[in-house]
């Protein structure tokens, strides 16, 4: 298995840091980072990325909506995240982190930190049967949807302690309607018809693609939030991300889905999506 990584950015230096003990994955190796906005992805073949520069401009544009003065330097993020790709074997996952404040590490500097870890495929018997989400404790939510902050990171652990064997756990809004999961987008097939929240929620890059391609197929779109009538009526259910891509969804706080298995909306996007990835990720240098 390949190692993991973590790196400060430096004016244009990329600067390896301590590995935390234990830590194999991207949100653990950053667990004891200050405050900041993130972005998370996964590579491709070939070191590429789907959609970097939109990821990218996320950053940017929390940066401006938190209100921070935090330096933003495309140019000298783009080169970062290429070296760091190019100097990694395998697969793997990507954590960005633009700090609120400068935070000396290693002996420099920076505002902004970057974590690789192997890429671990959702379990094949998800895929194949459906994950089980649970509900998130009332009151947990995004106070900024909008803006990807690493506190999100730390507040959503809280869901760990619920003693539910759960894939994630699903935010609702005041009127017990369902914005989001904790870490995916959330979608429900009714009728052949998409329903996903269109406010409230992040505004994730992979839905983005997602949504896309379900109109290039020709399926309708729902932007509301979704009832929990409305999952008592559904054909499917899924979650997207960009670390995870599309993934079914059998049962929700117990209640099935459809006939508890994935269903052919879910699988007709998951094959867009992959043929879609296959065709556009592209390497991080492609932005310089």
């Amino acid at each position: 298995m390949a190692s993991v990584a973590l790196y400060a950015l430096h004016a244009a230096d990329l600067v390896p840091l301590r590995v935390p003990a234990e830590a194999s994955d991207i949100h653990a190796l950053l667990a004891d980072a200050p405050s900041g906005i993130y972005s998370a992805l996964r590579s491709y073949p070939g070191r590429r990325f789907l959609r970097l520069g939109a990821h990218l401009e996320r950053c940017r544009l929390s940066v401006e909506r938190a209100g921070w003065s935090t330096k933003f330097d495309l140019h000298t993020l783009v080169r970062s995240i290429d070296r760091a790709a190019q100097a990694y074997a395998g697969e793997f996952r990507l954590r960005l982190d633009l700090l609120e404040h400068p935070t000396p590490r290693a002996g420099v500097v920076t505002q902004a930190l970057l974590a690789l870890a192997p890429h671990q495929p959702v379990p094949r018997e998800i895929m194949s049967k459906g994950a089980h989400l649970g509900l998130a404790p009332a009151g947990l939510c995004r106070n900024q949807p909008l803006v990807k902050f690493t506190d999100w990171v730390r507040a959503r652990s809280v869901c760990e302690t619920l003693g539910v064997n759960a894939y994630d756990y699903l935010l609702l809004d005041d009127e017990q309607r369902i914005l989001e999961a904790t870490s995916a987008n959330f979608y429900v097939v009714k009728q052949g018809a998409i329903v996903t929240a269109a406010t409230g929620i992040l505004e994730g890059i992979t839905r983005q693609i997602v949504l896309e391609l379900a109109e290039r197929a020709g399926l309708e779109l729902e932007l509301r939030r979704p009832t929990f009538q409305d999952l008592q009526r559904a054909d499917e259910a899924f979650i997207t991300s960009s670390t995870r891509e599309i993934v079914p969804v059998s049962t929700v706080a117990g209640t099935r889905i459809g006939n508890g298995r994935p269903g052919p909306v879910f699988e007709r996007l998951l094959t867009a999506y992959q043929t879609y990835a296959v065709s556009h990720a592209a390497p991080a240098g492609a932005l310089c």
